[in-house]
């Protein structure tokens, strides 16, 4: 188990929210959320959606927090994630291509998400089953979908 996974569960056993906020990448944990949604609004549009995502991106959700803290308040163990369990949560990670309608900018943020989540080498799993990746900063990296 790495510091950082040792470290989640320690903060969630003290119920320390505030260290287990510091210990996420809640960017690149929701980066691909944000672009899939951002994908399904009319073009025209996209720029200002993409900008307003990214301010939430950049804060993270404390509700999205809490269910993190929930989830890791009962985990007792965790193991290296097999192959099957690491390919289904790097593809849960993922960001997509950033659609047409976007700013300069925003497609550079974009890539550089999908970056991150390329350069995901480790994935754990805990005993309840929630994956926890490990990004290329050692922060983790959990997808909203699992919580």
């Amino acid at each position: 188990m790495t510091r950082t996974i040792t470290a989640a569960l320690a903060a969630a056993e003290r119920d320390d929210r505030a260290a287990l906020t510091r210990l996420v990448d809640w960017q690149t944990s929701m980066a691909g959320r944000w672009l899939r949604a951002v994908a399904a609004v009319d073009p025209q549009d996209r720029a200002r959606i993409a900008a307003s995502g990214l301010a939430e991106l950049r804060s993270p959700a404390s509700s999205f927090a809490d269910r993190l803290l929930d989830r890791l308040v009962t985990t007792t163990s965790t193991k290296q994630a097999d192959s099957a369990a690491t390919e289904q949560a790097l593809a849960d990670l993922a960001v997509p291509e950033p659609p047409d309608g976007l700013t300069p900018d925003q497609r550079t943020t974009a890539a550089g998400y999908a970056e991150s989540v390329r350069r995901i080498t480790e994935v754990h799993v805990t005993d309840t089953g929630l994956p926890l990746a490990v990004g290329p900063d050692g922060r983790l990296v959990v997808s909203p979908d699992w919580l």
